[in-house]
Parts: C-alpha cells; structure tokens; sequence
C-alpha cells in the first residue's frame, strides 16, 4: 500500500525588502515526522543540495527540507512523502524539461519512488534542496542527491549513500554502502560481517574506511593513480602495477567475504575503527 503526499510550508526564514536582490535570498522550509518500524527504511532523494543524518533521541524519524536560491523559482520545485510497507520515501521533486512526454504506463518520468535515481532530465532550476534527517535507532537510512554532499554521523543501522557530484561522510554501529562519481569517500562502521560482496568506489578522490578491530575479508584495490595504506596486516595475494593504474588483491584475517575498494584518482587508507 503506497500513499504519496506534499510537505506543507512551515516557515519562510527570511523576507528582505522588495526588489531583485530579496527575491534572490530567500529560503523556505518544510518539516515531516513520523513512525518507522526498525528495519523499515527512511529515504532521502535529492537533487541540488546537501544531505545531513544525525541518530534521533527518539523514536520518531524528523526530516526538514531547507529550499533555497531564487524565490521565482521556487514554485518550480516541491517536496513529496510516499510511504509504503517498507517505510517513507522523500523526494526533492524538480520540473522535467520541456518537450518531456510524460509515459502513459506509470505515474510518470520524474516521480518519487523508492529506490533508484530521479530522471536526471529536469529542467535547470536555481533552487537547492538542503536536508536534515533524525534517524531512529534501528531505521535503515537512505540518501541519495546528485549535486551535493550526504552526511550521516553517529547512526545505529544501516546506511546507503549516493552522489554524483559530492563527497560521502559515515559514521555508523552498522554496516555503509557508499559510492560517488567525483568526491572523497569517509566510512566509519560498527560491523565488519557483511554478507556477500562490500563495494566503495569513486572517480575522482580518496577512500578512507574504518573497521573493528575483527576485521575479516578478501580485499581488492583498484586505481588509476593512488597507493593504499592499511592499519591491518594484509597478506598480497597479487599485485599489478599497469602502465596505468595498479590493482591489488590480498587476504586481512581469516578472509571470507570479499570487500572491493575502486577510485580512478585517489588513495586508499584502511583504518581500525576508534
């Protein structure tokens, strides 16, 4: 069962006197809160603009989306809430260009959905969309914006975190799965017991993780031009260094599950969490 609705306008923080350069300086803000189940998932899907989380002292999950840039474009860009039975999606809603046919067969090209990117065809729009997010313990947090930074510090779950143009901050008692395409990569977590295959990976900027100290994986390192340093003792099953770019792979622990580290111009620090 899927329910889609707006955020309701909270507070215009500033109105300067009139003329071009007030309407050039105004924000708005809209706020939600709410239940989530532990487990369920809290999502956050922007465009333009920054994604902070912070752990919540209690049990409600509270968003505020800060919209700031030109007042005549604000019109242009709204907020949108689904919630389904796996828990509440937010999106930062922007116009699609024009000329953009909207299909016949779903709701349309750019709509919030849980899961996945925005249709990056929108219209250029001088709005960004800041977020902050108050995420229970327990509730899985999602960010997601295209240009602009995603933060989460201090979590207790499980967090997922996507940019194109920006860098990555984590901290978290769980497991992170992070990439971007051009900015540094920082993940700090509680867990080293992941199921399966763990990937980071950037374009364009450093990667530094951090682990208890019982870490335990197969660990392999691409770049094009960057070295890795590690506070755990690896054993190097192989080591290649191309005419361009170097790809490591080795063993920390007793192995097992497979970590994939990969940034095209950066460097690698492997760290013991504190």
């Amino acid at each position: 069962m899927k329910t889609v609705s707006e955020l309701t306008l909270v507070a215009v923080a500033a109105v300067l006197t009139a003329g071009p350069s007030a309407v050039a300086a105004q924000d708005e803000d809209f706020e939600w809160s709410g239940t989530i189940a532990r487990g369920d998932v809290i999502e956050i899907k922007g465009v333009s603009g920054n994604i902070w989380a912070t752990l919540a002292s209690g049990s409600r999950v509270e968003v505020v989306a800060r919209m700031h840039g030109r007042r005549r474009d604000f019109d242009d860009v709204h907020i949108e809430v689904v919630e389904d039975d796996d828990g509440v999606t937010i999106c930062a809603m922007y116009p699609i260009r024009r000329g953009r046919r909207r299909h016949n067969s779903r709701r349309g090209p750019n709509e919030c959905e849980p899961g996945g990117w925005h249709d990056l065809n929108i219209r250029n729009t001088d709005v960004e969309v800041d977020f902050e997010v108050r995420v229970p313990a327990g509730v899985r947090f999602v960010g997601r914006t295209i240009s602009g930074n995603v933060e989460a510090e201090g979590l207790d779950s499980h967090v997922l975190a996507r940019t194109v143009s920006g860098d990555i901050y984590v901290s978290t008692s769980d497991l992170a799965d992070v990439s971007t395409v051009s900015g540094s990569i920082e993940a700090e977590m509680g867990r080293a017991d992941w199921r399966g295959d763990l990937e980071f990976a950037t374009v364009s900027g450093d990667i530094t993780l951090s682990f208890p100290d019982n870490l335990a994986t197969e660990v392999e390192f691409e770049s094009l031009s960057g070295d890795m340093d590690s506070d755990f003792p690896i054993s190097i099953r192989s080591r290649s260094n191309r005419w361009i770019g170097g790809h490591i792979r080795g063993t920390i622990g007793d192995g097992g599950r497979s970590l994939s580290i990969k940034t095209l111009s950066g460097d690698l620090w492997l760290r013991r969490a504190r």
